[in-house]
């Protein structure tokens, strides 16, 4: 994986944290010592992680006519529990409903996700996966200094915005617990288990 990319998905992430935070006064400020810190971030081991689940998600294809359905079932239930998220409604939303907005089973529901909580963290991971596809695309100049890679980055999050709003909104509407890697370093932390292992990763979000 890209160092440079990885560096690019940090200054987006914490670009999109520090506007759902509404402390966009001090955006430079608070990412300027983020475009620099690389290895020694921990929140960049979060971040490797994520894109991991991403590139395995983008790589998922269909060996035939059932496992076809199963993804574009589950696709149809990521999208309309994202604009239910979004909408505020994803709490009070019986699975039923839920089943019957993406036109399958309450069954299926439940032969694809255990519960609404592991439906959030599919539904960010599909969410980060869109934005990843543009993050790729994002270019900084060589010579760009810490303000260069800002402005772009800034700019590409508007574009993101405008291009994908259900995704933006959804993302900051998210809630630290909903972030797609918490599954991950819960999953993480419970295999590390032992006397002195090492607690789990931040999430990026």
């Amino acid at each position: 994986m890209g160092e440079f990319l990885l560096k690019k998905t940090l200054l987006t992430i914490c670009m999109i944290r520090a506007i759902k935070a509404k402390e966009t006064s001090n955006v430079y400020s608070t990412l300027k010592s983020n475009v620099e810190i690389v290895k020694d971030n921990r929140l960049m081991s979060g971040i490797e992680a994520l894109l991991e689940r991403v590139a395995e998600r983008q790589s998922q294809k269909p060996r035939n006519k059932r496992e076809q359905n199963r993804l574009e079932a589950r696709q149809r239930l990521v999208d309309a529990w994202r604009e239910l998220y979004v909408a505020g409604q994803g709490a009070q939303t019986p699975i039923g409903e839920l089943a019957k907005k993406a036109e399958v089973s309450v069954g299926t529901f439940y032969a694809l996700f255990s519960d609404r909580d592991e439906l959030t963290r599919d539904t960010a991971l599909d969410s980060v996966s869109r934005m990843v596809q543009g993050i790729s695309d994002l270019t900084w100049s060589s010579d760009a200094d810490a303000h260069g890679r800002v402005r772009a980055t800034l700019a590409f999050v508007l574009e993101f915005a405008e291009r994908c709003p259900m995704e933006m909104r959804f993302f900051l509407r998210l809630s630290e617990a909903d972030t797609p890697e918490a599954n991950t370093n819960a999953q993480a932390r419970r295999s590390r288990s032992t006397p002195g292992s090492p607690s789990g990763r931040p999430t990026a979000w």
